[in-house]
């Protein structure tokens, strides 16, 4: 992981923070295949992205949540206050408590958001 502190002006995924850069061309992409039925890109039934972080918080013991939030705080030491929010709001839907677990970290750290 790169971890210059830079604005990057080419944020080469989607979606990004920023209106900007990657967007996805839909006229690239593949046709059809013809077969006895029609073959078809695979898309995932539900985006479910919070199952399985939240198993894997719900069986950390409380050194190792804490470990957690204190190295998510670190690595968000010069990052923009509105990745920091949309950050929180993932770990909020992990659990209200990894949430609260970050703020309060970041909180010891005296970073703002």
């Amino acid at each position: 992981m790169n971890s210059d502190t830079y604005q990057n002006e080419a944020a080469y995924y989607e979606p990004n923070s920023y209106d900007y850069s990657a967007k996805e061309c839909k006229e690239f992409l593949e046709p059809d295949l013809k077969t006895q039925g029609n073959i078809q890109r695979y898309a995932p039934l539900d985006e479910d992205y919070y199952t399985q972080p939240r198993a894997l918080f719900a069986l950390m013991d409380s050194n190792q949540q804490s470990q957690l939030f204190e190295n998510i705080a670190s690595s968000m030491e010069g990052v923009e206050s509105k990745i920091i929010e949309r950050a929180l709001g993932h770990f909020e839907k992990i659990a209200p408590e990894y949430a609260q677990g970050v703020k309060n970290a970041l909180k010891a750290k005296n970073l703002q958001w």
